[in-house]
């Protein structure tokens, strides 16, 4: 009945250190996959620049905007709008 009792307690040890060892190797493989995963989308294609309109910045207060939205003085200088415009010329 002794014989018994080792043999249950040994085969229990032996189960419940398979059991983590699988859990933890299982775990590890998780996080490696999230990892390739992250890596992945890291490398996400930048759209194509044909598609991008170019940016100018305003004389008077140095913001970055589309040029389709300037305002030119007779310069050619460009201006976020009308009033920044007005304030660089001193009207």
């Amino acid at each position: 009945m002794k014989l018994l009792a080792w043999a249950v307690l040994i085969f229990a040890v032996i189960w419940v250190l398979r059991s983590k060892a699988k859990a933890r190797a299982k775990a590890q493989e998780e996080a490696l996959a999230a990892a390739r995963r992250a890596q992945q989308n890291a490398f996400v294609q930048m759209p194509d620049t044909e598609d991008a309109e170019a940016m100018v910045s305003c004389a008077q207060c140095g913001v970055h905007f589309p040029a389709s939205e300037a305002v030119y003085d007779d310069d050619r200088q460009t201006f976020c709008s009308t009033e920044h415009r007005q304030l660089h010329n001193g009207r």
